[in-house]
């Protein structure tokens, strides 16, 4: 019998004879059982006799040979996932001990000595564990591995990786269908459409992952968010007229003022606007900082345009207590004085004088912005005339003396045919009738007077007397 004498247990080995015709038999088919073509299989370890019997007429030969049936070692039981995605990994166990790992197809697949599966390309490999000991015998534990092929996500792009606090920039994939996520959302958030907000100082890793069936493929690029200077705020005048300007205030300090419109108003490094035109414009302070981020404050100031005014038209002295009428070329403006307890104007001009002083009268034209014409006026006091004493009743022909306590005045009578006043006070009667005497004090072109009414009766007629003389 020409054969290998050895076999593991779970192999065959094949026997054959140059004779033919003959008959195989095992001793023990529980170790090594024989079929008809010679093909022995290793049932279980020991020693089996293997015989080839041929039979003739002219009797019965036997030829054997001694069956060594080796053990096969155990590989044990692999355990672990048996799906993965390109790209990614899984880890196998075995229940064997001091095995080796193996893939049917590295093309599909590949596995370290530790059992980590890589999956390298879509497809079906079988993954074993192999134990071989001192005999040689091989035992064998498999995981059937599928691995599912990716669709790769593309390479983000658009928008750098850097951005200011409070600001956006947009991302952008070629693939299409992906989700975007961030790792970090408080320091910037990123909408569907790859729009990354930032909200707080820091770095975070920005995702774009495409699924393809139950497998995802990642493309990411980390964000850096630089921190924004404070916000600053701006006050002062919302309103300002063509040709004026106003200073305009901020909190922050070393930024930069500038006008949404020159043409408009322009502003100086002061914070000094001017106007220059009717219309809106923006005024701005801008900080920036050394990762050139930028706060900007705004503040709208509307202008308007600046109307002309003529000339006030009036007499610039009167007395107080007096009145006298201020006119203007302009229409629709406005009256008014300066000080109210020395002037006050109407509506129509009519200036009423109150007391000495001097006091501005100026007329105003236009709302918001508005043009004022002024005319300075002087109120002289009016002298003070106590009261004229002496009698009020006269006869035709007679004369009396009038008396005023107030010095540097001069009289003077409203009927000189009633009766007469020389200029130290003594009234000449005339005629019967009435008539005003007064006493007039100038002073710095005002006067005062106090009057005192007379009356000049006519002589009784005494008749003629008759009779001898």
């Amino acid at each position: 019998i020409a054969a290998t004498t050895t076999v593991c247990v779970g192999n065959t080995i094949s026997v054959g004879s140059a004779t033919t015709g003959g008959v195989w038999s095992s001793s023990d088919a529980s170790i090594a059982r024989i079929d008809s073509t010679g093909t022995i299989y290793g049932i279980a370890a020991g020693t089996a006799v293997v015989s080839y019997t041929v039979t003739t007429a002219c009797g019965t030969a036997t030829s054997t040979v001694n069956i060594d049936v080796n053990p096969t070692p155990f590989a044990g039981v692999v355990s672990g996932p048996t799906h993965q995605c390109v790209g990614t990994t899984i880890t196998l166990t075995s229940t064997g001990t001091s095995g080796v790992w193996s893939s049917a197809s590295a093309a599909i697949a590949t596995v370290d000595t530790t059992g980590v599966v890589t999956g390298v390309s879509a497809g079906i490999t079988t993954i074993s564990y192999t134990v071989t000991n001192i005999f040689g015998c091989i035992g064998r534990a498999t995981s059937i591995d599928t691995v599912f092929g990716t669709t790769s996500a593309g390479a983000i792009t658009g928008g750098g990786t850097a951005v200011c606090a409070g600001s956006t920039i947009t991302l952008s994939d070629s693939v299409a269908g992906g989700t975007w996520s961030s790792a970090d959302t408080t320091i910037a958030s990123v909408s569907s459409t790859g729009v990354v907000t930032a909200r707080a100082a820091g770095s975070t890793l920005i995702s774009y992952t495409v699924s393809g069936g139950s497998c995802s493929s990642s493309a990411t690029v980390v964000v850096d968010v630089n921190p924004t200077p404070a916000m600053s705020t701006i006050s002062g005048a919302t309103t300002l007229c063509t040709t004026t300007s106003t200073t305009l205030s901020t909190t922050g300090t070393g930024g930069v003022w500038s006008s949404s419109d020159t043409t408009v108003a322009h502003i100086t490094s002061g914070g000094v606007v001017t106007g220059v035109t009717a219309g809106t414009v923006n005024i701005s302070y801008t900080i920036t900082n050394i990762f050139g981020c930028q706060s900007i404050a705004t503040h709208t100031i509307t202008l308007g345009t600046l109307p002309t005014v003529a000339s006030v038209v009036g007499t610039s002295a009167l007395c107080a207590g007096s009145t006298t009428t201020y006119t203007d070329s302009t229409a629709g403006g406005r009256w008014s004085t300066s000080d109210t307890t020395l002037a006050t104007i109407s509506s129509t001009g009519l200036l009423t004088a109150l007391s000495a002083g001097s006091v501005t009268v100026s007329y105003t034209v236009g709302t918001g912005c508005t043009a004022t014409a002024t005319r300075t006026v002087t109120i002289n006091a009016t002298p003070s005339v106590s009261a004229i004493t002496g009698s009020a009743l006269y006869c035709i022909g007679a004369s009396g003396t009038l008396v005023d306590t107030t010095t540097g005045g001069t009289w003077s009578s409203s009927n000189m045919a009633v009766a007469t006043i020389s200029t130290t006070g003594t009234v000449f009667a005339l005629t019967a009738g009435t008539s005003n005497i007064s006493y007039t004090v100038t002073s710095g072109g005002c006067s005062a007077s106090a009057v005192l009414p007379i009356t000049v009766s006519s002589l009784p007629t005494a008749g003629t007397i008759s009779g001898p003389a």
